[in-house]
């Protein structure tokens, strides 16, 4: 799940669009899985450790306690600010998404699509706003194991998204009715499976539903009409469309 599946969350898929070029993606792939590498084995071993030291402590406080007890206050409130670096990083790139998925996605298109500059980002202002008085509401009454929410929430996004962003940077006959049925198929087979019979075959519900995810991107794609010629030149560039179709004549 938060592995290769990770590539299907949008909060962190939409940081590869910062990048200026490819080099500088290529460095960032060695740095990030070096740093990951480091963070996942650390906190792995960390969670038996707390357990066995302390058997009585709350699941999402064993890192906090583990931290504030081995080690002086002034280290211990720097090692403590990179979780909370990493939280708040991943809360704003949630609401810029969030925000940006009501306010373009949907009140653009759908609703007043010759909306100003001015309006457009008035209402994403507010929306943001909202959206983020809401969280902190929600927060004051926390659920006894925040993991929890947090896997469901993850596996739902990856079997959503995993497939129409994939195929969609790689596949050129990869079409937008093989996007939404992808994504239609992953989201809603996800809930019914991890709700009525989760861990099918043995396996993390994430490994059913990205199956039925691609399978529904592949097949839908290959039975709808293949993407224009402007759609491929705008995503993809003319010289590569060319080249490609030299090839296909050969």
């Amino acid at each position: 799940m938060f592995g290769v599946a990770a590539l299907g969350l949008p909060h962190a898929s939409i940081r590869g669009m910062t990048y200026k070029d490819s080099k500088t993606m290529h460095r960032a792939i060695i740095y990030s899985c070096t740093i990951m590498g480091l963070f996942t084995f650390g906190l792995t071993i960390v969670g038996p450790i707390t357990r066995v030291l302390y058997p009585k402590v709350e699941a999402d406080m064993a890192v906090p306690i583990l931290i504030l007890d081995l080690m002086p206050g002034w280290l211990a409130g720097l090692v403590l600010a990179a979780p909370l670096a990493a939280i708040m990083s991943t809360v704003d790139s949630m609401l810029l998404l969030t925000s940006s998925a009501i306010v373009k996605d949907i009140y653009l298109n759908y609703i007043n699509p010759k909306a100003s500059d001015r309006t457009i980002m008035k209402l994403s202002y507010m929306t943001t706003l909202l959206i983020g008085v809401l969280v902190v509401l929600l927060s004051l009454t926390p659920p006894d194991y925040v993991q929890m929410i947090v896997l469901y929430a993850v596996g739902g996004l990856e079997a959503t998204f995993f497939a129409p962003i994939v195929f969609g940077l790689y596949w050129k006959r990869a079409n937008h009715w093989g996007a939404t049925a992808s994504m239609l198929v992953g989201l809603i087979s996800y809930i019914l499976i991890e709700n009525a019979a989760p861990n099918p075959f043995g396996m993390l519900t994430i490994v059913t539903t990205l199956v039925l995810s691609i399978v529904t991107m592949v097949v839908v794609s290959l039975m709808t009409r293949k993407p224009s010629q402007d759609i491929l030149e705008k995503f993809w560039g003319k010289t590569m469309v060319k080249e490609q179709e030299k090839v296909i004549n050969k």
